[in-house]
């Protein structure tokens, strides 16, 4: 029995241009490949393997929070719009169906409050934030940031900014005050406290998306027996 394949096919006739849910298909695989190639990155780090700072694991779990919302958002509308992919999602196991359905649930215009914190780390990876000015200032997730450390500063009578500036630049020079407002834009709550089921939550849904695009990606290469040449492969 083989431990896995290697699937070999022209692109032009595999993956036609003109087939909708060829193009879907494609997307689908940019957004797992992205996904797998942050949590390696980030999983090494997290079981200590890899020497890092807290402010590495925040950030590349920042990162692989607004890969899957990204990654959700286009699953949702999809679904919304392609009448062709609700009906091929439909062929795939329970398994996959039901990773499918809680994934729909995370993307933009979705609910709950992992939801939330998947939009802003989106946010915040991908959109600095913009300054409000007038009367919505006061409702900046920013400004709201900056408050929340400079209250728990005062109450705890410590002082908590720090910027290193040390050679060489590109590894010594760090703004850590900034990744703390950051991590509170994400986690106002209690961010360390957050953070683990925050970390745990994205790798849960993210195992949902691993399980659905490779399910789908077997149906899809399935299809047409003569497009595909598939080698077994062990170990």
């Amino acid at each position: 029995m083989s431990d896995g394949q290697i699937i070999r096919f022209k692109i032009g006739e595999a993956f036609p241009a003109d087939d909708k849910l060829a193009r879907w298909m494609t997307v689908c695989a940019m957004a797992i490949n992205d996904l797998l190639l942050v949590n390696r990155w980030l999983v090494p780090r997290l079981e200590e393997k890899v020497p890092s700072e807290p402010h590495e694991n925040f950030y590349l779990g920042r990162l692989a929070a607004a890969n899957l919302f990204e990654a959700a958002t286009f699953l949702r509308k999809s679904d919304r719009q392609l009448e062709v992919v609700r009906e091929f999602v439909a062929t795939l196991s329970d398994e996959a169906q039901v990773a499918y359905r809680d994934l729909l649930l995370i993307g933009d215009g979705g609910e709950g409050e992992f939801y939330e914190q998947l939009k802003h780390s989106r946010n915040g990876v991908f959109h600095y934030q913009a300054l409000v000015l007038g009367d919505g200032e006061e409702y900046e997730s920013l400004k709201r940031a900056i408050n929340a450390h400079a209250g728990d500063e005062e109450e705890k009578g410590v002082k908590r900014g720090e910027i290193r500036d040390i050679p060489p630049p590109i590894t010594g020079f760090r703004a850590i005050f900034a990744d703390d407002i950051a991590s509170e834009m994400v986690l106002p709550k209690d961010t360390d406290r957050e953070f683990s089921g925050y970390l745990g939550n994205v790798a849960g849904h993210s195992a949902k998306l691993m399980i659905f695009v490779r399910e789908a990606l077997n149906k899809y290469t399935h299809r047409d027996p003569t497009a595909w040449e598939i080698e077994d492969v062990q170990g």
